[in-house]
């Protein structure tokens, strides 16, 4: 994602040299901006701790909607992100599942390490 934003951005000569850590720092920004916009006041205190108590949760262009998923199964919160999105296909829930995981992250209440193409939650 970033590498696409690159081309699409000018930046000013003193930002020479962190146009990386810009675009960064916009992305962050802007999800959680978009979290908090569609899920804020959302309860999802039991996603976090199904999280903590170990139900990672892994994501990436290798892992299928149907495993994002089952990583979190029978959740009432993750139906509620699902709806609170009009996600409703496997693929558009376990989006809504990540948004809502990259903003607990980007919270700091929920740890995430990312690698190797994929990304775990927890």
């Amino acid at each position: 994602m970033i590498d696409v934003l690159r081309g699409k951005l000018e930046f000013e000569s003193g930002e020479e040299g962190r146009e990386q850590a810009v675009l960064e720092h916009l992305l962050r920004r802007s999800t959680a901006d978009t979290a908090s916009r569609v899920l804020g006041g959302m309860d999802v205190g039991q996603l976090v701790t199904a999280v903590e108590r170990g139900s990672a949760v892994t994501t990436g262009e290798r892992v299928s909607a149907k495993d994002v998923l089952a990583a979190v199964p029978g959740l009432p919160v993750v139906d509620r992100i699902a709806r609170k999105l009009g996600a409703e296909s496997e693929g558009e829930r376990a989006a809504a599942l990540e948004l809502a995981l990259e903003a607990l992250y980007l919270a700091k209440r929920i740890d995430k390490v990312s690698g190797e193409g994929q990304t775990v939650y927890g």
